[in-house]
This record gives C-alpha cells, sequence and structure tokens, in this order.
C-alpha cells in the first residue's frame, strides 16, 4: 500500500478540498453547502496568513483535510488551532488522520508556535486523538449558534 502525502492548500487543490468539504457537511448532517460560503472558504485559504489548510492524498486521490489557523495570545507567542479535521469515511485507517495530525505539529513546530490545540466531543476523535498520545485540557469550548448571536449580542 502506498503512503499517505500531506500537503499546504494551493490554488490548483480547490476542486479536491471542496469535493472533501462537501463530504464532511453530508457526513455531519449540515449540508449541502451553500457556493457563496465555499467562495468565502476558498478566499481565505487563499488569503496570506488566513485560514490554512492541508489535504491528505493517497494513491492520486485527496481523502482528507485539516483546516487551522494562528491564534493569538497564547501567552508569549502564537497558537495553532485546528479547526477541523476529516477524512473521508472510505479512507479511514489508511493514516490520513495520522498524517494530517503530524503535518500540522510540524507546522506548529516550525512556526514557533507555542501549543497546538483543539476541540472535540465526539467519542471516535477522541480516541483517535488519544491514541495518537494527544493530552486532554481541561477547557471548556463554547459555541453560540448564528440564530441566536442577534440575543447574544444585546
Amino acid at each position: 500500500m502506498s503512503e499517505v502525502t500531506v500537503r499546504a492548500f494551493a490554488a490548483e487543490d480547490r476542486e479536491a478540498f471542496l469535493t472533501l468539504y462537501r463530504d464532511c457537511l453530508v457526513h455531519y448532517g449540515v449540508g449541502p453547502s451553500m457556493p457563496e460560503v465555499e467562495a468565502e472558504i476558498i478566499a481565505d485559504l487563499s488569503a496570506p496568513r488566513g485560514l490554512s489548510a492541508s489535504i491528505a492524498w493517497h494513491e492520486g486521490r485527496a481523502n482528507g483535510f485539516a483546516t487551522w489557523t494562528r491564534v493569538y495570545p497564547a501567552g508569549d507567542g502564537i497558537a495553532i488551532y485546528l479547526k477541523e479535521l476529516y477524512v473521508t469515511a472510505e479512507a479511514r485507517g489508511f493514516g490520513a488522520g495520522k498524517a494530517l495530525m503530524r503535518d500540522l505539529a510540524q507546522t506548529a513546530e516550525d512556526s514557533g508556535a507555542i501549543r497546538l490545540e483543539w476541540g472535540s466531543f465526539q467519542p471516535e476523535a477522541l480516541k483517535f486523538y488519544e491514541a495518537l498520545g494527544a493530552p486532554r485540557a481541561e477547557k471548556v469550548h463554547f459555541s453560540v449558534p448564528a440564530k441566536a448571536l442577534h440575543r447574544f449580542a444585546k
């Protein structure tokens, strides 16, 4: 079996990324995607120092992605925050998730980040991260959905 490779998102990866993104939305039951949102995401991925993404490839096919950004303040430095890690159902078990996480850890190290962090509540994802040896942090994650933003802002 050939190895999984990971590389940073590039303009020529637009369609591969959007295919993965759409599959991710279906997987989480929040699809379909909206063209205007897709356009915003691609604009952010294409902007310097905006949202960043890495794509996992296996046998010439894109089969997973990680989206992340730099966050401040993070103590005395920057942190890398993983927003989404997704691997297609048919590609799970090939090592794409592990390759994406290793690549992200290397990116964090190369950029001088003081930590790499993310959140998850899904049991399978928690098992995956624990199997990688990631230590759990005792943080609570808050999320205000769009329909509640107006009330929350007042």
